[in-house]
């Protein structure tokens, strides 16, 4: 059995809904199932919209962002 792996990705949130977070990386926008992903605000950024979004390796692949 493999073991699960997770990234993380450093994106700007535009949206969010009860369900899911719409996200930028660069030129690309992306839909992620809130019950797949954790985010929270990076720490590192002086712009209030800047994420780190913790996702599977496979949601990640699925979507285009890997």
């Amino acid at each position: 059995m493999s073991k699960k792996q997770f990234f993380e990705a450093v994106c700007r949130l535009k949206h969010e809904t009860e369900k899911a977070i719409l996200v930028v990386d660069g030129d690309n926008e992306y839909w992620l199932p809130k019950s797949q992903v954790s985010f929270e605000h990076d720490p590192n950024s002086p712009l209030q919209d800047m994420i780190i979004v913790t996702a599977p390796e496979w949601l990640l692949k699925e979507k285009g962002m890997l």
